[in-house]
């Protein structure tokens, strides 16, 4: 009965161990800065979503470049999935062009992903008329990108981070040229996800 209750016990033990355990884990993994709107909008994906490989569109000088995530390696993405008939979409595309002009660059890129079956006729006066002059034209009239990262409604944005992997989501619009944007995107490029 004894030798019973012992290996109860040590079972019961041995269980608490690695619940604790995998609780220091996890804790110890610094979490992203979650201020402002991001405190409710933002999800952490863990683990990190492996990278997208679907193609899609990019149109620079009027020629049309087939482009793939892993193109960007070494870049944070913002990786943004609009059309021109959504609303939301509309309200938060300045806020992106903003974002892409102040801090896009080598380290950082946005990529506005139009989901308009229209393609490039109904993306480039779109941007003309709303005078998006810094973000890229990234196409996917298709949506085999978006049903790659699994996007269930427009706008959805993705954190892409530095190794091509998808470390967040929001969904909904938010204002990418507040200082908690930044402060989310900064930790991202400084590589804090990854400490241990």
């Amino acid at each position: 009965m004894n030798k019973n209750l012992f290996r109860a016990g040590a079972a019961v033990g041995a269980v608490l161990f690695a619940l604790l355990m995998g609780a220091g884990q996890v804790a110890a993994q610094p979490a992203p800065p979650r201020e402002g709107v991001f405190g409710d909008s933002y999800v952490e994906i863990i683990p990190f979503g492996e990278t997208p490989e679907a193609a899609f569109t990019e149109l620079q000088d009027g020629e049309e470049i087939e482009r793939h995530i892993a193109d960007f390696e070494g870049q944070l993405l913002v990786v943004n999935f609009w059309a021109t008939w959504c609303k939301p979409c509309i309200e938060e595309m300045p806020e992106l062009n903003a974002l892409q002009t102040e801090h896009g660059g080598d380290d950082l890129q946005v990529l506005t992903v139009s989901n308009d079956r229209g393609g490039a006729e109904e993306v480039l006066p779109f941007y003309e008329d709303y005078g998006l002059e810094d973000l890229g034209v990234y196409l996917d009239p298709k949506g085999e990108l978006a049903r790659d990262f699994q996007v269930r409604g427009l706008p959805t944005t993705f954190i892409v981070d530095r190794q091509g992997q998808v470390v967040g989501r929001i969904e909904g619009i938010v204002p990418w040229n507040a200082p908690e944007a930044h402060k989310l995107l900064d930790f991202y490029l400084e590589g804090r996800h990854r400490e241990e």
